[in-house]
């Protein structure tokens, strides 16, 4: 009988270690226990591995709006905010005025014919009394046809109403009282609030079904499998702003 001998290279790979052979194993398919990783994961990634696994696990199918937006559609959704609510704690127009204890964009600047409107366009805000949008005459406005503060802060409410804007969990009893964070870093006329560009604009941020969110809540609190925030950090998500509880961004890398 002939004995092969194994020498070289071939003997390496034979013999190789089973520490090495294991580190190998969990390079290649990303985790030997088949856990989601999320560190490099994009924000993509991340979001449709939890919305899978909330799905497999659990039973729950979770809603979501899309995770890009316009630039343009989230500075109107913004001004219009900021003429209604102004829910941010720490933030208001350059111009404002205190409307039930916030900051709003004051009116004598939204009112005055000589204020500039950046990225958005006056005609879909201002209202005169009669509901029509108002008619500019020379350097001021027709008489009969002013704008009116009234009509247009129900405007600006249409304009968020539309957009489907959700209602802070501060807010309750003020429709579509949510944060909308402006569409260009810094904001601009007419708010001018220096506000921080929204994420959702590049795909950074996803707002989800509130009603799904709960259920899913519900059934991790049946099967004792911890809490909907402990959850989402297992595929690197969070939810950053308490009055938001449907809006979720990605954890630091």
């Amino acid at each position: 009988m002939v004995r092969r001998v194994v020498s070289g290279p071939e003997r390496r790979q034979r013999w190789m270690p089973l520490g090495v052979w294991i580190l190998g194993l969990t390079c290649s398919v990303g985790a030997v226990d088949g856990a989601f990783r999320p560190t490099g994961k994009s924000f993509k990634e991340r979001l449709t591995a939890f919305l899978a696994d909330a799905k497999a696990s659990h039973g729950v199918t979770i809603s979501r709006k899309a995770e890009f937006r316009k630039a343009e559609d989230a500075q109107k959704w913004h001004v219009a905010h900021m003429i209604s609510y102004n829910s941010f704690e720490s933030r208001k127009p350059a111009r404002s005025e205190s409307l039930d204890g916030r900051h709003v964009i004051a009116w004598s600047h939204l009112e005055d014919p000589a204020t500039k409107w950046e990225h958005v366009r006056w005609e879909d805000y201002l209202r005169d009394r009669g509901g029509e949008v108002p008619v500019r005459q020379a350097a001021g406005w027709a008489p009969g046809h002013l704008p009116d503060e009234d009509r247009t802060r129900k405007q600006a409410l249409a304009i968020l109403r539309a957009a489907g804007v959700g209602t802070a969990k501060d807010r309750p009893r003020e429709p579509n009282s949510a944060m909308v964070a402006p569409g260009f870093e810094g904001c601009a006329e007419p708010c001018r609030c220096g506000g921080t560009r929204s994420k959702h604009i590049d795909g950074m941020a996803s707002d989800l079904g509130q009603a799904e969110l709960r259920k899913l809540e519900q059934e991790l609190k049946r099967a004792d499998a911890g809490s909907l925030d402990a959850y989402l950090a297992r595929f690197g998500l969070h939810r950053p702003m308490s009055s938001e509880p449907w809006h979720v961004e990605a954890t630091s890398p």
